[in-house]
């Protein structure tokens, strides 16, 4: 035992120092880049807390600067720490800086750039904007992304009194609402994130792909958690009559688990085989997951905005959610979707047994035209374009 964890203490040292020398290294080329490019470009300066590539708001972050990138604009994305997502950045042609501890240095260098839009991303980045106050008179987008527990945390670190140059937006209503009751003193905006459209790259997967006849596949993307809340879909299903359950195979896709609720989920795989743990399975071949899955289900207690909703919505999936997702007040129930009580098990079997009886095909266009109203990167762009249009000196777009 006291091997195990000499090993586990020398391999956290090691990280702390390899990231260490990343941060003076990109401190060194951040400043070599401002000499020589970055204060030549018109650029969006886009900063988070870390470019890890497990999901949430750096990876909505990453997928607007690709955006921007396709669309010919220069991109300066700035984090507090790095990961999987710097690199791919970088491939991009995106300049990207982990900044670590010497965060204030590359803040009170941004008024040196000329910007088209500064974007910061999450609360938890409170000591990015303080700076950003402090330092330059440029104007401030500040997108929260966060849970209540989070907002909880960390609310009381946004400044009492917004200027003008600093304006907040949250990546949902249900995040909205939960900051106006911390903070009713608070102006804040609605702003959805935009998702890259994949459905026509695998429009030819979904057009040839049959389901195995006789199997009902439902399927959960996330985090084995208590607030990803997997056990709810379980108890769901056996509340089902028992020819149907028979059929209903469980797919729980993830990557990282709470060890404590693992255990639960195991203990009913060993009275239920049709329930299965799968995964991590990369992002690029996500798609297959939808197309597999007769319903998508995120059965969250807590969840702002989740992805893997969204992506349902793009690939035309049929779904359920919970009403403790920011997606819930969108949908029309049986018209693009499915919402349920998070507290009413019982609701949610009911939702099972009438999808697995009768398939509402209908949904999966439904979802489309959802999806295309509300989380496209095309009208994310045109809401943020808007937002700092009259300062740039050009005219409003919407």
């Amino acid at each position: 035992m006291a091997l195990i964890y000499l090993r586990s203490v020398l391999i956290k040292i090691r990280h702390f120092f390899i990231r260490k020398q990343t941060e003076i290294y990109d401190w060194f080329r951040f400043k070599k880049d401002l000499r020589h490019k970055l204060n030549r470009t018109n650029s969006y300066i886009l900063i988070s807390h870390n470019l890890d590539g497990g999901g949430g708001a750096p990876s909505v972050l990453f997928e607007y600067a690709k955006y921007l990138r396709k669309q010919g604009e220069d991109v300066v994305l700035l984090a507090g720490r790095g990961g999987s997502l710097s690199t791919k950045a970088k491939g991009l042609g995106i300049s990207c800086y982990q900044m670590g501890w010497l965060y204030k240095t590359y803040i009170r260098s941004i008024p040196e750039l000329q910007t088209k839009g500064i974007i910061v991303c999450t609360i938890v980045c409170y000591s990015y904007v303080n700076e950003l106050l402090r330092f330059s008179d440029k104007k401030i987008l500040w997108w929260i992304h966060e849970e209540d527990k989070l907002l909880k945390e960390y609310e009381h670190y946004i400044p009492n009194d917004l200027t003008a140059k600093l304006h907040i937006f949250c990546g949902s209503d249900r995040i909205m609402q939960s900051l106006s009751k911390l903070r009713p003193d608070l102006h804040l905006d609605t702003l959805f994130y935009g998702c890259e459209d994949q459905l026509l790259a695998h429009k030819d997967y979904f057009k040839n792909y049959r389901h195995r006849n006789g199997e009902y596949v439902v399927t959960v993307i996330g985090r084995l958690c208590k607030r990803k809340n997997q056990l709810q879909l379980i108890n769901a299903v056996k509340n089902l009559p028992a020819e149907i359950s028979s059929r209903v195979v469980i797919n729980l896709v993830t990557a990282s688990w709470e060890n404590e609720y693992k255990v639960k989920i195991e203990a009913e795989i060993l009275k239920n085989k049709n329930i299965r743990i799968i995964g991590p399975i990369p992002s690029d071949e996500l798609y297959k997951v939808y197309g597999e899955s007769n319903l998508i289900v995120c059965p969250s207690t807590d969840d702002p905005l989740p992805v893997v909703v969204t992506n349902a919505m793009m690939f035309g999936s049929n779904y359920v959610v919970s009403s403790g997702t920011g997606q819930a007040k969108l949908i029309s129930q049986g018209v693009d979707g499915w919402v349920y009580d998070v507290a009413n098990t019982k609701e949610l079997t009911e939702i099972l047994l009438e999808n697995i009886k009768n398939p509402h095909s209908n949904i999966n266009s439904n979802a489309r035209k959802l999806f295309l109203n509300y989380f496209s990167l095309e009208r994310l762009h045109s809401i943020i374009y808007s937002f700092f249009a009259v300062d740039n000196g050009q005219k409003t777009v919407i």
